[in-house]
């Protein structure tokens, strides 16, 4: 007999056995199909932690690097709105753990009222840089204005990144 799970085997002795369901995990890691194992989770979750870091620290050297290298660096005032988002931001990701730990729990009632409240916040957040920029495009600020601007709003662009992904898990965009 050539090929199990073959046609012809299959109309001769009938189909296989289904596989047993061991969850999203597919076993392994003694997670009782509650997604990968721990480790599996940790690893991605450090590789994101030294990716992040990477951007962050290119980001940087970059910004230092320009900075010193010209004379035509002109610092901007920064709107206001953007102290308020960054409490907005930091609420958010309060609210968020928050949430988390409700789940952890297994009190999904709270965890999706506190989802929601975080998800909130992150738009509200999304609707504060909106409105910064705005104020910025209205005093005559873009990215080809100056250097500072173009690393200003590259940065302000990716501080965005975070509460869209989020409200893109929550099904909100």
């Amino acid at each position: 007999m050539g090929m199990a799970g073959s046609i012809t085997h299959d109309i001769l002795k009938g189909p296989p056995p289904p596989p047993i369901d061991r969850g999203w995990g597919g076993g392994g890691g003694g997670s009782e199909g509650r997604g990968s194992s721990r480790r599996a989770s940790f690893t991605g979750l450090f590789v994101l932690i030294a990716a992040s870091t990477m951007v962050f620290a290119a980001f940087t050297s970059a910004f230092v690097v320009r900075r010193g290298l010209s004379d035509d660096w002109a610092t901007l005032a920064k709107p206001s709105i953007l102290f308020v988002n960054t409490a907005v931001l930091l609420a958010s990701s309060v609210v968020l753990d928050v949430s988390r730990r409700a789940l952890k729990k297994g009190n999904r009632t709270q965890f999706n009222l506190w989802w929601t409240i975080a998800t909130g916040l992150g738009i509200l957040f999304l609707l504060g840089q909106a409105y910064a920029w705005r104020q910025l495009k209205d005093a005559g600020v873009y990215v080809s204005t100056n250097p500072a601007s173009s690393f200003f709003l590259c940065a302000d662009g990716v501080a965005c990144l975070p509460p869209v992904r989020r409200s893109d898990r929550a099904g909100v965009c």
